[in-house]
């Protein structure tokens, strides 16, 4: 099972780590795990305005290597879809 993420993007839902919400405060007061992430990671924006529209951010693995998807859509939406397919 795959869950879309938004736009042309899916992501194989056994290869997802993490999806949480995201804002301009979480992003500060969590600064140094993205940069670490961010560091180790390819970077994906999702969408067409590139910072304007995140809304989540889900950590995943794809064909062997580590990617953070800034999707504009809500955490609490994929999150919902992550365990409709799980059924």
């Amino acid at each position: 099972m795959v869950l879309h993420l938004g736009m042309d993007y899916i992501l194989p839902k056994k290869d997802i780590f993490f999806i949480f919400k995201y804002d301009k405060g979480f992003r500060e007061a969590n600064e140094a795990v993205f940069l670490n992430l961010e560091k180790n990671s390819q970077i994906v924006y999702i969408g067409k305005k590139k910072l304007e529209n995140i809304k989540s951010v889900v950590y995943g693995n794809f064909l062997g290597r580590k990617y953070i998807f800034y999707s504009p859509i809500s955490a609490s939406t994929l999150v919902k879809r992550m365990k409709e397919t799980a059924k």
